[in-house]
């Protein structure tokens, strides 16, 4: 196993940017860009010690992270007992590895999505490599009983020619082709293949009813696809219930301020595209037609639409919706209090999205053991963020300058500080160098 080379005193170094007793904070509203800010302010010791790797993305996935470095290398941490770390290092059971470590195996790494127990990678020439506990046959008169197997290392394949985006549940994987396309492989009980296909996917399929998809969103249950100029179809479980049977808002002609997203498509147009998807086991999230960007949750969704605003639809105890409510809701919701968004993101019981300023606003229960957020509220300590990625309990963001933090759930060191704990703020995670080779 190779660790990312550090001073012999520490495996990883963690700075922390705000006081250690702020439980993912988050602060109000934030002031003009050119106002002095305490929690702006350059930190001072150990905290201003520059990284000598720059990060350029990172995933966060259900127990555990990855990272690329500019190098396109991948380091990876969190939980481990199921190979999620591909570092071919057989852990224990349950065991979890708190520090990053690189994956020597992959070179020329572009996208890396993380799972539950699996990981996918996506490298520049265009090959796919996954690792972790994958489901590989179906046992022959035991419902829902699958035989699996564990790489502790990433194997190549399968082939999917011309991916642009990949994308991983908790056994499952999914590529977008530059045709438009969505592939599906894996662990597909639970419908999460799409259809009624409860089988497991040794090979890419094709999910039936979709041809023109910019972007994939799994959760462990249940997938989202961001189809044509901009509808939203899901497909799978959630909860107890398949997506087919979930409530969803139907518009009428000029009923599309009802819920604040403009349809670029006529009335008939978005009608056709949502009455087609439903032939092929596929829901459509019914008030959005134009949306650029989409995520998944637990139970829950949000969307970025032009102009900067967010929509959420699901599961909204937690208030995760962000309209100030704490209530279901089939159909999407407008985000109140943010309309300069550039990302959205959704987690297990919160929700994120990314401003133009460079800083990330969270609203429903951000945090373990925390009151819900009724509306989105910065998180304090974070500044010039250029993306993040948000996990079931914690979350990670890279700055414009290459510097990445991460905060919240710790309990299997997914933040990569080096130890295990409760949760932890928003803290630097320290790369001092890319490995040989």
């Amino acid at each position: 196993m190779s660790r990312l080379p550090l001073p012999a005193v520490a495996v990883m170094r963690a700075v922390a940017v705000i006081p250690a007793v702020a439980v993912m904070s988050c602060a109000p509203s934030a002031p003009p860009e050119h106002a002095a800010r305490a929690d702006d302010a350059a930190p001072e010791g150990p905290a201003a010690a520059k990284s000598t790797v720059r990060i350029e993305k990172v995933a966060a996935g259900g127990g555990g992270t990855c990272a690329i470095t500019s190098k396109k290398r991948l380091a990876c941490w969190g939980a481990a007992g199921d190979g999620q770390i591909g570092n071919g290092v057989p852990y224990a059971h349950l065991g979890i590895e708190p520090a990053p470590v690189w994956v020597e195996k992959l070179r020329s790494v572009e996208q890396v999505a993380v799972g539950g127990a699996t990981s996918v990678a996506l490298t520049t020439d265009g090959k796919l490599f996954t690792w972790g506990t994958l489901v590989v046959a179906r046992r022959e008169g035991m419902t829902g009983n699958h035989k699996s197997a564990t790489f502790w290392e990433p194997q190549e394949g399968p082939s999917v020619p011309g991916a642009l985006q990949i994308e991983g549940g908790a056994a499952t994987f999914f590529a977008v082709t530059k045709e438009g396309k969505v592939l599906g492989w894996g662990n597909g009980s639970n419908y999460v293949l799409g259809g009624l296909r409860n089988l497991v996917q040794k090979e890419p399929a094709a999910i039936d009813g979709l041809t023109s998809v910019r972007q994939v969103a799994s959760a462990t249950l249940y997938t989202c696809a961001l189809d044509g100029p901009g509808v939203i179809a899901c497909w799978g479980i959630v909860g107890n219930s398949v997506i087919g049977d979930l409530p969803t808002i139907e518009l009428g002609p000029g009923d599309a301020k009802s819920v604040g997203a403009k349809l670029e498509l006529s009335d008939d147009g978005a009608r056709k595209m949502w009455e087609g998807f439903s032939k092929y086991g596929l829901t459509p999230v019914r008030g959005i037609a134009n949306a650029t960007q989409i995520d998944v949750g637990s139970n829950h969704g949000c969307a970025l639409v032009p102009g900067g605003s967010v929509y959420c639809w699901g599961e909204g105890k937690r208030m995760q919706l962000g309209n100030g409510k704490a209530v279901d809701k089939g159909g999407p919701v407008r985000v109140h209090g943010i309309d300069d968004a550039i990302q959205v993101g959704a987690g297990h019981s919160e929700s994120c999205a990314l401003s133009k300023t460079g800083h990330i606003h969270c609203w429903g229960q951000v945090g373990l053991g925390t009151e819900p957020t009724p509306r989105p509220k910065k998180i304090a300590g974070l500044k010039n963020i250029a993306s993040f990625s948000m996990g079931l309990g914690h979350a990670c963001a890279v700055d414009r300058d290459g510097a990445l933090y991460c905060w919240g759930s710790n309990r299997f060191g997914e933040l990569g500080l080096g130890f295990a704990s409760l949760q932890e703020p928003p803290t630097r995670v320290e790369l001092t160098e890319d490995p040989p080779g």
